[in-house]
């Protein structure tokens, strides 16, 4: 098999190449960089978890990326004294803190997450899964192939080449990040469903899918994919929408006879219940949402939604009409083998508790609302 080839030989230091809609890159382990004749590039990136770039007291960032997504990045660094990045890159993966890593220099470490390519699509996480799957540290040289002419000289789309699409599916195949735990009979005010409980393997955290009908992967299911909101959800808040889009969605689910409301553990846009407080006391003194976040060291929105889309996949959808007006969850779920056919819209009344709030997400984390 294609993997087996891949996952040898990263074992023996040799690169592979993935390739992505946007272009593509080579990829080595980061010992068998080390050992190889190494191409001449600008600056060596490192993919490497990011709770070990912490641990070696090497900053991880989140930025915004168009106020409506994030990504985790480091600055380029160094071991102090050091000018060679072989030699930053050996004191990373020995975890050697003689001396510190300062700014500056040759090396730039990207974070990678346990989860990896499964929840962040990007040839980065692929790179460490792959390093992961072929029993070595998780810890990868990528060169983008715009970056080293030489390092797509050879076999870019030969045997040791894979599409990062082929790496999910491999990564789907070998391991969940979920994990299926009950499911019961649940008759609601706005209908019967059936409730069915999931589990992250790697955080433990909690999420729920309840299930109107029977699911046909050929057919386009409605499905809300909604994040956990106890203020509005629970508490009926005016502040926000959150509890009327989930009791429209569960309505329109129901009467369609058919359909998925996925229920996410991403309290706050993904800041937590306490922060999304503190954000709200800055709200009171008139910051708006994005602005709340940021100034908490947030980006205005740390939702991830390929956790989301493997549950939604395992309760076996293929095809799906999106209940938002987000078109982020468009992007992220449909990065993760989903087909969205559609986005129907959640139109709801304002009010002059939330006119403010309502406004920002439209102007500035683009939200299409009406």
């Amino acid at each position: 098999m294609k993997i087996d080839q891949i996952l040898a030989g990263l074992r023996e230091g040799s690169p592979v190449h993935l390739h992505e809609s946007g272009g593509a890159a080579t990829v080595f382990s980061a010992e068998g960089w080390l050992a190889s004749p190494l191409p001449l590039v600008q600056r060596v990136v490192l993919a490497y978890p990011e709770e070990s770039l912490l641990e070696l007291e090497i900053p991880v960032y989140h930025e915004s990326v168009g106020h409506r997504s994030f990504r985790r990045f480091c600055g380029p660094v160094r071991v102090d004294g050091a000018e060679d990045p072989s030699v930053t890159l050996r004191a990373i993966l020995a975890h050697d803190r003689s001396k510190p890593f300062v700014p500056g220099g040759a090396l730039l470490p990207v974070p990678v997450t346990r989860e990896g390519v499964q929840r962040n699509m990007t040839v980065y996480e692929a790179a460490a899964d792959l390093c992961r799957l072929a029993g070595i540290p998780p810890a990868a040289v990528v060169v983008r192939l715009e970056d080293c002419p030489e390092c797509a000289a050879d076999g870019a789309t030969g045997p040791l080449s894979m599409t990062l699409d082929e790496v999910v599916a491999v990564m789907r195949e070998r391991g969940s990040l979920v994990e299926h735990s009950a499911e019961a009979e649940m008759p609601t005010w706005h209908g019967d469903f059936r409730i069915h409980t999931f589990i992250e393997t790697h955080t433990g955290k909690h999420h729920v899918a309840l299930v109107k009908g029977t699911l046909d992967p050929e057919t386009p299911i409605l499905v809300r994919v909604h994040s956990e909101c106890l203020t509005g959800d629970a508490f009926a808040s005016k502040r926000c929408d959150c509890g009327q889009q989930l009791d429209a969605a569960l309505d329109l689910i129901d009467g369609e006879g058919r359909g998925v409301l996925l229920y996410m553990r991403q309290e706050g846009r993904g800041i937590g219940l306490v922060n999304k407080i503190k954000a709200y006391a800055l709200q009171d003194q008139g910051k708006d949402t994005v602005e709340a976040n940021v100034l908490l060291g947030f980006p205005p929105d740390m939702r991830e939604y390929g956790i989301g889309a493997r549950i939604l996949r395992d309760l076996g959808l293929r095809r799906i009409r999106l209940l938002t007006n987000n078109p982020l969850k468009i992007e992220g779920l449909a990065g993760f083998g989903l087909d969205v056919v559609e986005r129907v819209p959640i139109v709801l009344p304002v009010n002059p508790k939330n006119e403010f709030y309502m406004d920002t997400k439209k102007d500035k984390m683009g939200h299409i609302l009406g």
